[in-house]
Order: C-alpha cells, then sequence, then structure tokens
C-alpha cells in the first residue's frame, strides 16, 4: 500500500519542480522582453528628439564654460552600450572664447561616444557611464604673454553657482587621441600621441580614484623648450592607479609598473595646487636599465654629458623630478645610479670590474636655480681596474654642463709592470717596481674629453726597472717622487742606474700641466745631478736616432703618444756635479757642467773637469744629423799631463806618436768641430778647426820614427830621450789635413824650425830647418 502511494508524490515533487522553473524562465523572458521593449522605446524616443538631446548635451557640456562646445551631428548607437543608450557625437569642437585670436582648438574630435543612463536620461538629465574619444586632437596652448585657452574653463573662485553640474564620468576610453600641452610664455611643451587609454572612475565624498591602461608614444615632454624633450619617442604602457583628494587637493598616481621604451619602471607621483612651488613630484626607479638607455630619457642637455660614458651592464637608477608647469625653466631633477661590477667605457679608456654610486642633480647650489650651470655629476666611492691597475675615487664631480669641469681625488697602488698595458713597449719597457699614486685634479672637459688638468699631489716609484727603448736607455734601481702643485711638477727624488752608473737627480718643471698640453716644446725640465761615478758611453742613446713608434702611439689623444711627444720636445736642463767620470780610457775628476738637452741637440756650457793631474774647461753643442752627430767645441786645456791625455784619447788616432813616447805637460786651446757616430767614436777625417798648444817639461821617449832619421844624420846623438823646451804651435785642423804654423822647436838632440801641411792620407808636405850643431854642446 505504501509503495503504490510513493509513486505518486514523487510525480507531484518532479511537477512542482518543472513548474517553478517554468514560471523563472518566463519571469525572465518577461523583463528581457520589457527591458528590450524601453530600449526600443527609448531608441524611437531619441532618434524622435535628436535635435532636443543634442541642444541638451551641448548645453549640460558647455555649462559655465567661457567659450564654446559644438557637436556637428548625433546619432543614437543602439547595440554598442546596451542596455545602455549610447549617443556618438560626430566632429566635436570645444574652443575658449580667443580662438579667432589664437586660433587654437581646445578639443577636436572627430568621433566621441557617450554611454548615457537612459532612465536619467528620461528626466531630461544626462549621466555619462562612458565617454570614448577617437581619432582627436586635444592642444592646451598658452600664448607668449601668458593667456590660455583653458580659460575656458572657469576658475573655482569665479565659477557662478548653477543648478547643473558637469555629468560624471564613469569610464572613459580614448584610441588615436594626439594630446600636447603648448606653453609659450613658460617655454614648455608636451605631446603625446594615445594610441589607446581605457580608464574606470570611481566616485567617494571625498574624491575619486582611477585605474587607467595606458599606450601611449612620447612625442616630446620637454619642460624648457630650448633644452630638448625628455623621453622622446618612447612608447609607455602599463596601467596607472590614480587617487584624487577633494580635501587636499592632491592627486595621487600609486607605485606601479610602467614600460618606457624598452625597460620597466615603478613610477609613482603627486600633483598639487599650482600655487604650490611643488606642484608635481615624479618617481621614476628602474632595478636594471642600461646606462645609454637610462640617458636617452633625459633632455639633450642632459644626456649629452652623460653619455661622455658607458657602462657594459645594467645598473640601478631612481630619478625624481620636481616642479610646477607654471614656473618657466627646468624643474629640479635628481638621479642617482649604483653600479655594481660593471665596466665602464670613457674617452680615456675603459674601467673593469667598476663600482661606485653616480649622482646627477640640476640644483647643486640651492640659491642658484635648476639650470645647466648649476648641474653636477657627482660619483662616490669609484673603485675599478684600469689595464689591471687598481683605482679607487672617493669623490668625482663633473660640474656646470655648459663648460663642464671635472674635478676629485685618484689613487692607486701597482706593480709598475702593469704600465705597459698603457704605454707602448715601444716606447717604454716596464720589468719591476712598484707605484704609489695620491692625488687631486680639476680638469676641463673639451667635445666630451677631459684635457690639461690642474692636479696636485705626489707620485712616488719604488725599485723599478725601466727602458727608455727610442734611446736605447735602461734605468735600474729607479726610486722616483714626484709632487704637483698648481702647474707646476716637483721632483725631489730620482735616483738610478745606468750601467756602472749612479745618478742621484733633483728636477722641477715650471708650468707643466699647461704646456704638456699645448705647447710640450715650451718645457724646461730643470735638473741638479750628482753622480759618485758616471760612464759616458752608457749615455750613447742620446747620439742615436730616435727609433720610430709603433702605430698605437700615433693615434690621437693616445697616452703612449703624448708621453713620446713630451720626451721628444720637451727642454732639460741640467746642471751636474761628478765626481768621477768615465769614457772608454779617459777619466775625470769634479766635473761641473751645464748641459740643455733640446730638439736642435745638446749644448754644454760652463764645463770644468778635472784630468791628468790638470784642469778643462769646455762649452759646446751637438746637433744631430741623421745617424751622424755635427759637434762644436771650445775647450782650454791646462796643465794636463800629455802622456795620460793621449792615452785617454787613443793617441788621438796617430799611428807612430804613442802615449808612451810622451812626457811632460801640455796646454791647449781649441775650437774645433766634427762629426760623432752612434757609436761615441769619432768619424774618421772629420775634425775642422783651430788648436793652440804649449808643451812643459816635455820628452820624447823612444820615438822610432825620429830615432831612425837621427842614427844615421846625427849618429853621436842620443834620441832615445828628447827634451823639449817650452814648445808652442798653433795647428789649423781640416778634415785629414792638418796645416802646421810655423814654429820652432827647441829639443835636447837638435833646434829645428817646422811649417807645412801633415797629411793622415796623401799629401803631407813639410819644410824643415834644422841647424846642426849640437844642442848639448851650446849649453
Amino acid at each position: 500500500m505504501r509503495k503504490k502511494l510513493q509513486a505518486p508524490i514523487t510525480k507531484i515533487k518532479k511537477y512542482n519542480q518543472f513548474r517553478w522553473f517554468r514560471r523563472l524562465w518566463r519571469a525572465l523572458a518577461i523583463f528581457f522582453l520589457a527591458v528590450f521593449i524601453v530600449y526600443a522605446g527609448m531608441a524611437w524616443y531619441i532618434n524622435q528628439n535628436k535635435s532636443e538631446i543634442l541642444l541638451s548635451l551641448t548645453h549640460t557640456l558647455s555649462d559655465g564654460l567661457h567659450g564654446s562646445v559644438t557637436i556637428e551631428k548625433m546619432e543614437p548607437a543602439f547595440l554598442t552600450g546596451f542596455p545602455q543608450i549610447s549617443l556618438q557625437l560626430r566632429n566635436v569642437l570645444v574652443r575658449d572664447s580667443l580662438y579667432n585670436t589664437h586660433k587654437r582648438t581646445l578639443i577636436n574630435a572627430e568621433n566621441l561616444n557617450i554611454a548615457v543612463n537612459a532612465l536619467a536620461l528620461l528626466r531630461g538629465k544626462i549621466d555619462i557611464n562612458k565617454l570614448t574619444i577617437k581619432n582627436a586632437d586635444v592642444i592646451l596652448y598658452t600664448d607668449s604673454l601668458g593667456y590660455s585657452n583653458t580659460e575656458i574653463f572657469p576658475k573655482k573662485e569665479t565659477k557662478p553657482k548653477s543648478t547643473t553640474t558637469f555629468p560624471q564620468i564613469k569610464k572613459f576610453s580614448l584610441q588615436n587621441v594626439r594630446f600636447k600641452i603648448d606653453n609659450r610664455f613658460k617655454k614648455k611643451l608636451f605631446n603625446f600621441k594615445v594610441n589607446e587609454i581605457d580608464g574606470r572612475l570611481r566616485y567617494a565624498s571625498k574624491g575619486w580614484s582611477a585605474t587607467i591602461d595606458t599606450d601611449v608614444k612620447v612625442n616630446a615632454m620637454t619642460f624648457s623648450t630650448p633644452k630638448g624633450s625628455f623621453a622622446l619617442d618612447k612608447q609607455i604602457a602599463g596601467v596607472i592607479k590614480i587617487n584624487y583628494s577633494t580635501v587636499a587637493e592632491i592627486i595621487e598616481i600609486k607605485p606601479t609598473s610602467l614600460k618606457i621604451g624598452p625597460d620597466y619602471f615603478i613610477v609613482s607621483a603627486l600633483f598639487g595646487s599650482p600655487q604650490d612651488p611643488d606642484f608635481y613630484k615624479i618617481k621614476i626607479r628602474a632595478a636594471k636599465i642600461l646606462w645609454r638607455n637610462a640617458s636617452a630619457l633625459v633632455s639633450p642637455n642632459i644626456s649629452s654629458r652623460l653619455n661622455l660614458f658607458e657602462l657594459s651592464k645594467p645598473i640601478k637608477v631612481a630619478c625624481d623630478i620636481t616642479g610646477n608647469f607654471s614656473e618657466e625653466g627646468d624643474p629640479k631633477i635628481t638621479v642617482r645610479a649604483d653600479i655594481v661590477n660593471n665596466q665602464l667605457h670613457t674617452s680615456g679608456g675603459s674601467f673593469n670590474e667598476c663600482n661606485f654610486v653616480g649622482y646627477f642633480t640640476n640644483n647643486f647650489d640651492k640659491s642658484l636655480g635648476y639650470n645647466d650651470k648649476n648641474s653636477t655629476i657627482s660619483f662616490r666611492d669609484f673603485t675599478a681596474d684600469y689595464s689591471g691597475i687598481p683605482i679607487k675615487m672617493s669623490k668625482a664631480y663633473i660640474h656646470d654642463l655648459e663648460n663642464p669641469i671635472a674635478s676629485g681625488d685618484f689613487s692607486s697602488s701597482f706593480e709598475i709592470n702593469k704600465l705597459a698595458n698603457i704605454i707602448d713597449k715601444d716606447l717604454l719597457g716596464f720589468n719591476s717596481g712598484k707605484a704609489n699614486v695620491d692625488l687631486t685634479f680639476i680638469a676641463d672637459i673639451v667635445n666630451y674629453e677631459i684635457s690639461k688638468p690642474l692636479v696636485e699631489g705626489l707620485i712616488s716609484i719604488q725599485n723599478a726597472s725601466i727602458e727608455y727603448v727610442p734611446r736605447k736607455l735602461k734605468f735600474k734601481k729607479v726610486d722616483v717622487s714626484m709632487s704637483f702643485k698648481d702647474d707646476d711638477l716637483t721632483i725631489p727624488k730620482l735616483n738610478l742606474m745606468i750601467g756602472k752608473s749612479s745618478v742621484k737627480m733633483q728636477g722641477q718643471i715650471d708650468n707643466f700641466l699647461n704646456l704638456y698640453y699645448s705647447n710640450p716644446e715650451k718645457l724646461l725640465l730643470k735638473w741638479q745631478i750628482k753622480s759618485p761615478e758616471l760612464h759616458m758611453g752608457e749615455f750613447l742613446g742620446f747620439l742615436g736616432v730616435r727609433t720610430n713608434q709603433s702605430k698605437s702611439s700615433q693615434k690621437k689623444g693616445n697616452f703612449t703618444q703624448e708621453l713620446d711627444l713630451l720626451f721628444d720636445k720637451s727642454n732639460v736642463d741640467m746642471d751636474l756635479d761628478v765626481d768621477k767620470v768615465f769614457y772608454n780610457k779617459f777619466l775625470a775628476t769634479n766635473l761641473k757642467a751645464n748641459i740643455m738637452l733640446s730638439q736642435n741637440g745638446i749644448f754644454l756650457k760652463n764645463g770644468f773637469v778635472n784630468h791628468a793631474g790638470g784642469k778643462i774647461r769646455f762649452t759646446g753643442v751637438m746637433a744631430p744629423a741623421g745617424k751622424l752627430n755635427n759637434f762644436k767645441i771650445n775647450t782650454s786645456i791646462n796643465n794636463v799631463d800629455i802622456k795620460t791625455f793621449f792615452q785617454s784619447f787613443s793617441n788621438f788616432g796617430l799611428e807612430s806618436l804613442k802615449s808612451d813616447n810622451l812626457e811632460g805637460k801640455i796646454t791647449v786651446d781649441a775650437d774645433i768641430n766634427g762629426k760623432i757616430l752612434e757609436s761615441g767614436s769619432l768619424l774618421e777625417n772629420s775634425l775642422r778647426g783651430n788648436v793652440g798648444f804649449r808643451l812643459k817639461n816635455a820628452k820624447l821617449i823612444n820615438f822610432e820614427a825620429i830615432q831612425n832619421v837621427g842614427k844615421y844624420a846625427f849618429p853621436n846623438r842620443d834620441f832615445r830621450s828628447i827634451s823639449l823646451d817650452n814648445l808652442k804651435g798653433n795647428l789649423q785642423l781640416n778634415g785629414e789635413i792638418v796645416k802646421i804654423a810655423p814654429m820652432k822647436i827647441n829639443s835636447s838632440v837638435l833646434n829645428m824650425n817646422l811649417e807645412g801641411i801633415y797629411s793622415f792620407g796623401a799629401g803631407t808636405e813639410l819644410y824643415v830647418n834644422i841647424p846642426l850643431r849640437n844642442p848639448k854642446r851650446d849649453k
């Protein structure tokens, strides 16, 4: 019985469920039908009353404006905003009251779509749910006298009370809109190409908020038109969130990720009252961006200076921009860049393992405003590796972007052989030693290159081995201290060895840094040189022709070329004080002389030396002439031992008369010139000039040439030792020819009168007058 009752109950329940389902569908169908009927009715109403609605809309949009709003045509777009009523406006123009004067239309839109509340429209009220603008130009223009077409909007304090208010917009969309702010009065220009913007507005009692999806291209973002645009030709895309407070009257853009060009940034901003000097504050942050990409976002007057440098790897950057659109000139701009283990490229070379914090500000001196002249690029805690040389700068600056000046400090400590990576090996060779550098500098920046620095500080080199390749000079045990002060270079200590020669030097170059860059040929290095022992043969490199430098050293601006030019062109003034001087067999003591080295040659002045028991004074000059060196010397040799003198100079090339054949003292006054080879030896038969000599207590000992003649001509006389009494003579040298002026020779074995020509080759013609009596009998 129960089973029979359960079946009808189940069927009743299913029937009731189906009945409610049918009722629900019927209700929904009736609702949508009613909506459609209302929508169709509204569409019919709008279509029948287009003129009145267009007039009402125009009146609403124009309410309180100092100008005009004209709409050429309005059409309902029934399906576009269903179930809302959409109105499509064509050729909408918004112009201020002085349009006929300046000819700038504030808004010129080909298509302007408005989605309105249908019920509000029936009540005669325009309630805009969404505004869409397509193919439009928006120009906010201010002329050179300060008048703006935005005067169409009444100021808050002068706006008359009205029973109507500008309609609230809940959604908006811009497509292909060109937005331009052209302020001729404050010299500002902002020009954006809006590809697409979609926004949603939410209203509250104390303001509103918006979320805006943005795709915009920057054609110009110029805070000062003479200086160029920020973010020129960059595409900006991302979602921006905005809040506005009616109490604080501040628009806030919350931190949001935006793609600007190829890079992503976190951007935030505040926009306050135009009366506030900091009307806007924009913060831009990038965790990773290339240096050139970052510099491309600022105006050319800044980027041209930032592009003095380039970094290979991305860096971290933070930029703050603060200003007022109503103020002329640049806003306040500050930039911070964090560089970690990067590679820095400059006109002076590349720096590896580079670490520092970089800053830019256009308001270095707070009292001088925001401008290029008051702009500074600074570096803090700079460390890097420059061609294997570690470099430190605790701080460095580039001031004044109009006429840039670089300044800062510089320190380094390194093995001197690392200089081989900077200085061409064909100029200087470095084998050992250590250098320490501690300098401060100030320098002009010309054509993006740092030049003519003013340097102060110390450079020291210890126990170095250096080769000056063009002169084939090798220096050992080099210890140097150099001090820079103003433009001058002082070298209080320079100790070195060349072979067996030990040299201690002190020197100075006045106006060094100025002349180094401008006129190296005018540089004069003044040296005070002392040495216990000097071997002149080890300095023969100065007699040779400088070898050519490699092509790398000939490049403009190359450091090797600058040094090579300095060595080649500069002048050296040396005061010598040497205990012992050696040259081949020549030995002298107590050398004192002044030597000038220049491009024109070597000049000797006030030379004095002790030699062979006598004294030698000399002046002279030696000038390079290809592989030869022309020399001219004026010397006075006083009371020198003739045997030692001949021995020191290898018997002056005489074959028969040797130093062992001579005794006595000789005094010579000579004014001669000739040629010296690169090896330091005299070019054969090159001597020219006059020689006057005087012999005192002289003897000819075992002079074979006279002995051979004497044993036949005067067999009874002893020619093994011939005494010569105060012999005087004058010789005129002319290559291989020696012209002997008439002179009287009085000796212990014979007397004679001699004159004529003696030749080292052919052509000897001597006239000898010999009395036959024996001088010993005269005694």
